[in-house]
C-alpha cells in the first residue's frame, strides 16, 4: 500500500491516484473489472481466493503523525504591533505628564527641572510634616504645617508661610471686648457682623461665598474671599466661649488645588480648650 500524492489516503501499489482524486477511468491499470465489482470479488478476482471470507479495504485516512490540540489559536497578523503601539503611547503620556508637572514646579521631576533652570520654583510648597500649636489665651489647640510661628500685632495665634503670599493661619480674638462685650454677638446675625469686621480689617478682598456651618458648640460660618490680583482666602469663623476663632488658607489661584487639600485637615484638627 502507498499514500496518494494528492490527499495522503492509502491506495494500492499499482494506482497513480486514489478514487477521490481521479475519475473512475483513470484509476490504475484496466483489468476488465471495476474495483468495486462485487462479482469479481466473489469469483476471486483481485487475488482473493474463492470461498474465503472476503473483506475489501477500499481506503482509510492516513495516520496523523503529530496529534493536533483540541483548540488552536493563531496569532492575528499585526496584533503584537498594536499592543506595542499602545504601550508606547501610554509611556509617552506618562512622560509628558511628568514633564508638565515638573515645569509647573510640582511632581517627581520638579526638583531636577527647577535645579536645571527649566522651571520656576512652585508658588506654594506645603511641608509634609505638621506640628501641634496651642494657646491658653486663645483657648484652642490646632495643627499647622512645619514652620508655624506666633502672630504679632497683638493677635493670639500662629501662621505657617508656604510660599510668596501664601499661608495657613489660626488665631482667636475677642476684639478686646471681654465676655460681657461679646455677649451681643452670640447668634448667627452676630457672627455675620463679626465676619464683616474681619474682612474689612484684614483686607481679605471681595467676599464671594458665605454659608452657615453647624458646630458642636457655638456658631460657625465659612467664607471665601478673592482679591483683584488673584489671591484667594478660605476662612472658617467659629464663635464659642466668648471668642471668635478664625482658620484661614491664603494663596494665589494657581496654588488653590494644593491649599484646598490641606484646608480640611486644618479644620478637622482644631479643638477648643
Amino acid at each position: 500500500m502507498i499514500s496518494c500524492p494528492g490527499c495522503g489516503f492509502l491506495m494500492s501499489d499499482d494506482e497513480r491516484r486514489c478514487s477521490s482524486c481521479s475519475p473512475d477511468d483513470a484509476m490504475g491499470p484496466d483489468d476488465g473489472h471495476s474495483r468495486f465489482d462485487l462479482d469479481a470479488v466473489e469469483s476471486g478476482a483481485g487475488g482473493l481466493s474463492a470461498g474465503a471470507p472476503s473483506t475489501a479495504l477500499l481506503e482509510r485516512r492516513a495516520p496523523v503523525v503529530t496529534p493536533m490540540p483540541e483548540h488552536v489559536q493563531y496569532r492575528e497578523r499585526g496584533r503584537g504591533g498594536r499592543r506595542n503601539l499602545v504601550v508606547a503611547l501610554l509611556a509617552l503620556v506618562l512622560l509628558s505628564a511628568g514633564v508638565v508637572t515638573g515645569l509647573d514646579g510640582r511632581g517627581p521631576l520638579a526638583g531636577p527641572m527647577v535645579d536645571a533652570g527649566f522651571a520656576e520654583p512652585p508658588a506654594v510648597r506645603i511641608p509634609a510634616e505638621w506640628v501641634g500649636v496651642s494657646s491658653d489665651e486663645g483657648r484652642f489647640r490646632a495643627a499647622l504645617p512645619h514652620g508655624a510661628e506666633p502672630l504679632g500685632e497683638g493677635l493670639t495665634g500662629f501662621s505657617t508661610r508656604v510660599g510668596d503670599g501664601a499661608a495657613l493661619t489660626v488665631f482667636s480674638t475677642d476684639f478686646d471686648l471681654g465676655p460681657a462685650g461679646m455677649e451681643p454677638y452670640r447668634s448667627t446675625a452676630g457672627v455675620d457682623e463679626l465676619v464683616d469686621r474681619i474682612g474689612v480689617t484684614f483686607g481679605l478682598g471681595d467676599e464671594v461665598v458665605r454659608r452657615e456651618v453647624r458646630a458642636a458648640e457655638g456658631w460657625a460660618t465659612d467664607a471665601v474671599y478673592v482679591t483683584d490680583d488673584g489671591v484667594t482666602t478660605r476662612a472658617r469663623f467659629h464663635l464659642a466661649r466668648d471668642r471668635l476663632h478664625v482658620l484661614t488658607t491664603t494663596g494665589p489661584d494657581s496654588a488653590m488645588d494644593q491649599l484646598d487639600e490641606v484646608h480640611p485637615r486644618m479644620l478637622s484638627e482644631f479643638r477648643l480648650e
